[in-house]
């Protein structure tokens, strides 16, 4: 995962200034795979053995489920979806994955999620898996969240979000999928700050496989900025952290980092 830092500034004087910018859309369309026909999956192209159904579902109805295609060599099964990309963007994604205890993903085979980009005449620029693939050591039963952040090369068109079972010795077992993320240099925001005779309640927009961090100063052109809470692990929802300060304390300075 390459990791990028992105910052949301607010002021606090008195009553404060609140910043309710959003922080970032989802690029994918039936990133929950509810909308199809069958196995199918609207908006997605699938290969091998890869099927929309209910058992695979950590949220709605429907996700993904996978296997593999049992060739005796290494063969893939999966789905990708591909949205316009900029030169020198940064993305992220994010996916839930697990495996079952009734069919544990078998030994060697691996299921990721991974980020690819490509020119706008198909030429392939390059790819960013994620750095933890299910594998037969992984806990049953458990959603697992993998992210992949990565920046567009220059040239790139289009970036590709790509799910993958990978087989690699003919081992059994499945893999689900469910609730696919993709944001362009999603930012977090602080969206309101509470304030009391000594103490102050900040609520800032987090990003899902994004860690952050909440930073405070008393002059906002002075001084270093010292750290309130860190190694705070984004949800995509709204988080809040408090603040205490002596009663004769007249302003304050926020800001919250994301880095992916």
């Amino acid at each position: 995962m390459r990791s990028a830092s992105h910052v949301s500034i607010v002021a606090a004087v008195c009553l404060l200034a609140t910043s309710m910018a959003g922080h970032g859309q989802n690029l994918l369309v039936n990133p929950g795979f509810e909308n199809g026909t069958d196995s199918a999956a609207d908006n997605w192209s699938m290969f091998g053995n890869s099927f929309r159904d209910t058992r695979s579902a950590q949220t709605g109805t429907f996700g993904i489920s996978m296997y593999g295609n049992f060739t005796n060599a290494v063969n893939y099964s999966g789905l990708y979806q591909d949205v316009a990309a900029v030169g020198g963007a940064t993305y992220l994604a994010t996916v839930y994955v697990s495996t079952a205890d009734y069919d544990q993903i078998g030994p060697d085979n691996t299921a990721f999620l991974k980020l690819e980009f490509y020119d706008a005449s198909t030429n392939y620029l390059g790819a960013f898996p994620a750095s933890n693939p299910l594998t037969n050591t992984s806990p049953v039963n458990t959603w697992i969240l993998q992210t992949v952040s990565a920046t567009a090369p220059a040239g790139a068109a289009v970036v590709r979000t790509t799910l993958i079972f990978e087989q690699d010795t003919g081992a059994g077992g499945s893999a689900f999928f469910d609730n696919v993320s993709l944001l362009v240099n999603p930012q977090p925001q602080i969206t309101s700050i509470t304030v009391g005779p000594t103490n102050s309640l900040i609520s800032f927009s987090s990003i899902l496989g994004a860690t952050h961090q909440v930073e405070m100063r008393d002059d906002l052109n002075a001084g270093s900025w010292s750290v309130l809470a860190s190694n705070i692990a984004g949800t995509g929802d709204i988080m809040q952290i408090g603040d205490e300060y002596s009663s004769g304390q007249q302003k304050r300075f926020y800001r919250v980092n994301a880095s992916y």
